[in-house]
């Protein structure tokens, strides 16, 4: 079975659509090494080496955008475009907030958006 729900929704624009039950979007990390040969296999890719972002779906890997944006790798069995459309996308914004960090000197803490400026200072 897919690891991705079959459940299609038909917009109002007659555009098909496919329903995730659940996703999560998160940092790879080495033990991901297996996995990420897995995939790039199926793609036919060469496996990334540098960090990135990964969708996981039913605790599988299903797609990979390098945080520099240098390699890309998806499950060509499963409907990941919209998929590989958001991991792009939040890929494009870690790279802006990561430039950003680097100009103002301060270092990044993951998870933690603009800090508030300290009162009395």
């Amino acid at each position: 079975m897919s690891a991705i729900s079959q459940n299609r929704i038909r917009t109002k624009f007659g555009i098909m659509m496919y329903q995730l039950d659940h996703m999560t979007i998160r940092s790879t990390t080495a033990r991901d090494r297996h996995a990420l040969e897995r995939l790039a296999q199926l793609d036919a890719a060469h496996v990334p080496t540098g960090p990135g972002i990964a969708a996981e779906v039913d605790g599988r890997l299903v797609a990979f955008v390098a945080l520099d944006g240098s390699a890309t790798i998806a499950d060509p069995f499963e409907p990941t475009a919209e998929i590989m459309g958001i991991l792009t996308l939040r890929a494009a914004q870690m790279r802006v907030r990561e430039v950003r960090t680097r100009r103002s000197g301060r270092r990044a803490r993951p998870g933690v958006g603009r800090r508030s400026p300290s009162v009395g200072t």
